[in-house]
């Protein structure tokens, strides 16, 4: 049975074992990425003193609008994206989005979004973001 169950695992791989234990060839990888992510690896120089900012810019005592700002000196890595639905005083208004001006301002900044789950209140203001 566990031959099985590790054949339809590897597609019939039976040498698994053998292969998972060797080291993995990076040189494939870093020949797949482009110049400027390769511009990247090779010039970033993190700052070991620098401090880290954590802003959050939606989502505190509410339901919604998660969005969260990881920045330090050179660099701003953004946590979840997400929106809200209006409550029932706000009518004629279709969706609440964090307010965004702080990532405007700070675009060049920007090196990468996590979204830690697919959620509309994580990840439904993705586009507005992108658009900026």
């Amino acid at each position: 049975m566990i031959n099985k169950i590790l054949k339809i695992k590897n597609f019939g791989d039976n040498n698994f074992h053998k292969n998972y234990n060797k080291p993995h060839n990076n040189q494939k990888k870093i020949e797949k990425t482009t110049s400027k992510e390769r511009h990247f690896l090779q010039n970033y120089n993190p700052n070991p003193n620098a401090k880290i900012k954590i802003i959050p810019l939606g989502g505190l005592d509410e339901i919604g609008m998660n969005i969260t700002v990881f920045e330090d000196d050179k660099d701003i890595i953004i946590v979840d994206c997400g929106l809200a639905f209006p409550s029932e005083d706000l009518l004629g208004i279709d969706l609440v989005i964090p307010d965004i001006k702080y990532l405007k301002k700070h675009t060049d900044k920007i090196r990468g979004m996590v979204i830690t789950h697919g959620h509309e209140d994580h990840i439904g203001d993705i586009p507005y973001i992108i658009k900026i």
